[in-house]
């Protein structure tokens, strides 16, 4: 197929869609491979589904439209190549134009050929497997040529009357039941196609690209960047729950950092504010990765296993945190921070959820809907730096599948919320499928044979009354590196008396200073506010230990209700 089907059809001076230039060759554009899914009413209802490729958008007709259901087999008419500037294309097309009626951007972003590098070829040959990234279509979709005869149309082509499949494969993305009908607004502009044909503006700002300008930044502040924005954090709720209002991400099992992007160069802090390119120096080099002099970013940096999933005990590892001095948040020079081929031999990724400052403007106030979107448009391919997509809506069916898949559990967060810098909002929810508490650890006490070194970590956390209360012992999860790592660091700050105001008698208890934090995984809090069946994790450099507090989890339905009447007041 070529452009000049396209423009035979089309009369210029009267349609406001793009002529396009020249069909473009070779490599996809800088964006990547796009694809967008455009909602036509023309004299059908029908939806166009487009995949860019050598140099043009390759086009079909889905009458009912795309599906996420993989019972649905949707048929798809091959239609003549578009230009790829018709990629965001959204207007009313006049009548007696080909193709007469409005036309939304219904869904847009990426998309992965599966088993080619050509998906032109796999195309010519009947079928083409390829993964989306969208806003609302999500995985792994088949296009398969059926039956469908090529016969010509009014312009001599025969180029319009080639059947298609569109299927949805079964994967964690696919739903059942799928409804297209319950999203009928745009993802550039927000808008109906009823509203596009009335005329209802988009909200536009003149200084932002094309794929910024269609979103909501009216809660953006001009403003000096600021040097370091204190975290949002999110507090630990009872159960999963759905609802449309909510985002789900995944709960990612790593250090939370943030990335501040100015003169060209990249600083890392940690949540409390320390130097976090001494963890991860291969992620603080060039901005490669962001289209943007100035921003802030938040995200998590995992460590990834085999199976590309989140492994905090091979972050340690990667990291070499056992070679930071906790008390001063500085690499010892007796420990080797480890070198590159160590490093490389575990596999890091940088996911940001979150752009709270972008080119001179602060975004705190602006709905976490809108912020994600504007970081998903500004961020560029990076082998180490990746988007956070979420689900939209669906908690519990997310939940199941991150259950099933032994993953740490969800981040649900209120769509409308504004960034809360250092509170615990309930705006943003923790749904955890293991449950974890960080905790101080106040001594050891020695163990029997191998472990004779140590036994057990005698831990602790903070109450209201700013004193240190016991909180039970981690003895599970300790290697023999661990072991003699806690013992050196233990023992140079011996004390003789517990750190704890209502210390148990423990024989042979070896106290210390309260300085260390670490991570704990644990079945539940028994009726003595004591750790049951718990395991050691990890060690949390950067927290200060005074700040670690005893986690319950609210109920979810009175914080839902509590986010969702905050946002609604905003």
């Amino acid at each position: 197929m070529t452009l000049e089907t396209y423009r035979r059809k089309r009369d210029f001076g009267r349609t406001p869609e793009p002529e396009g230039g020249k069909r473009r060759r070779g490599a996809p554009s800088r964006l990547g491979r796009r694809f967008v899914v455009q909602r036509h009413r023309a004299t059908r209802l029908h939806y166009d589904f487009r995949l860019e490729m050598d140099g043009v958008l390759a086009s079909w007709a889905v009458p009912k439209g795309p599906s996420l259901d993989p019972h649905d087999k949707r048929m798809a008419v091959r239609t003549e190549d578009h230009p790829l500037e018709y990629y965001d294309f959204e207007g009313v097309i006049p009548r007696g134009q080909y193709g007469a009626g409005d036309v939304i951007v219904w869904d847009w972003g990426t998309y992965e050929p599966e088993e080619t590098e050509d998906p032109g070829a796999a195309l010519r040959k009947g079928e083409l497997k390829f993964v989306l990234h969208g806003e609302k279509l999500r995985g792994r979709f088949v296009l398969v040529r059926g039956g469908g005869r090529r016969t010509r149309d009014a312009w001599g082509s025969e180029e319009g009357k080639e059947e298609w499949l569109l299927i949805h494969k079964r994967d964690e993305s696919a739903q059942g039941r799928w409804d297209i009908d319950a999203y009928p607004q745009s993802v550039k502009s927000g808008r109906t196609n009823d509203q596009v044909k009335d005329g209802v503006p988009a909200v536009w700002d003149s200084r932002a690209d094309a794929a910024v300008a269609a979103i909501d930044l009216s809660g953006a502040v001009e403003a000096p960047m600021p040097d370091f924005i204190e975290p949002m954090k999110a507090t630990l709720a009872q159960r999963p729950f759905s609802d449309p209002d909510w985002l789900f991400e995944l709960k990612l099992d790593g250090y939370r950092v943030q990335a501040s992007v100015a003169d060209g160069a990249v600083r890392l802090w940690t949540r409390g504010r320390q130097d976090a390119a001494k963890y991860f120096p291969d992620l603080a080099g060039t901005p490669s990765w962001i289209a943007a002099k100035t921003a802030i970013a938040d995200g998590e940096v995992v460590a990834l296993n085999e199976q590309g999933e989140p492994d905090f005990s091979l972050l340690q590892d990667r990291t070499g945190i056992r070679g930071v001095d906790v008390q001063r948040g500085e690499r010892r020079s007796d420990v080797p921070s480890p070198t590159r081929d160590q490093r490389a031999a575990i596999p890091i990724a940088y996911y940001l959820f979150d752009i709270l400052y972008l080119d001179g403007r602060l975004l705190l106030d602006v709905p976490l809907e809108e912020r994600k979107k504007l970081l998903k448009s500004v961020l560029r391919e990076h082998a180490l730096v990746r988007y956070a997509s979420h689900i939209a809506g669906d908690g519990e069916a997310f939940y199941r599948v991150a259950a099933e898949r032994g993953l740490e559990g969800l981040i649900a967060k209120e769509r409308r919320s504004r960034y809360e810098p250092g509170r615990r909002s309930r705006s943003w929810l923790k749904l955890k499928i293991r449950r974890e508490q960080e905790v101080v650890v106040g001594g050891y006490e020695p163990g029997q044979g191998t472990h004779k070194d140590i036994g057990s970590l005698i831990v602790g956390v903070y109450e209201d009354d700013g004193e240190l209360h016991y909180a039970g012992e981690v003895g599970s999860g300790l290697d023999a590196k661990t072991r003699r790592w806690f013992l050196e660091r233990l023992e140079s700050t011996r004390r003789d008396t517990p750190p704890f105001v209502d210390a148990p008698r423990i024989k042979n208890a070896r106290w210390a200073e309260p300085e260390i934090v670490i991570r704990a995984e644990f079945a539940e809090w028994t009726t003595d506010n004591l750790l049951r069946q718990s395991a050691f994790k990890g060690i949390d450099p950067d927290r200060d230990p005074r700040t670690v507090r005893r986690e319950q989890a609210v109920d979810t339905r009175e914080a839902v209700k509590s986010a969702e009447s905050a946002s609604k007041r905003a």
